[in-house]
């Protein structure tokens, strides 16, 4: 692989694992701040997505480091916390200021995590 690509792939790979560790801080913090009747199980959907997270930024860093290169250790800059969301019948609400829409069967909800497009539980 030509030099230039290289630093370009690890460049990559290292913005990757900055949202990774991002992730991990906003569900973390999703989880301690989650208010309303469906706390407890938004605040455990919220912490059980810390170890995939996890283990992504160890996959993340061991292809880094396997290249040559040095793995981030500070995460993704932010404009500012977003408020963890949920789909209700008008749009993505704080899910602090309105009633949870939990799946009581299945102990899921449509919580949102601030990430790049990612879904909690949708595996990335």
């Amino acid at each position: 692989m030509a030099k230039d690509a290289k630093q370009r792939l690890i460049d990559g790979l290292n913005k990757d694992l900055q949202g990774e560790f991002q992730a991990i801080i906003m569900y973390r913090l999703y989880a301690s701040i989650v208010q309303g009747p469906y706390r407890q199980e938004l605040r455990t959907f919220f912490a059980n997505e810390i170890p995939e997270e996890l283990l992504h930024a160890q996959v993340l860093a061991d292809k880094i480091a396997a290249l040559g290169g040095i793995p981030a250790a500070t995460p993704a800059t932010s404009s500012g916390a977003r408020k963890p969301k949920q789909r209700g019948s008008t749009g993505w609400q704080p899910i602090w200021t309105r009633s949870s829409r939990m799946n009581r069967s299945t102990g899921t909800s449509s919580a949102r995590c601030s990430h790049a497009g990612h879904r909690p539980g949708s595996g990335g």
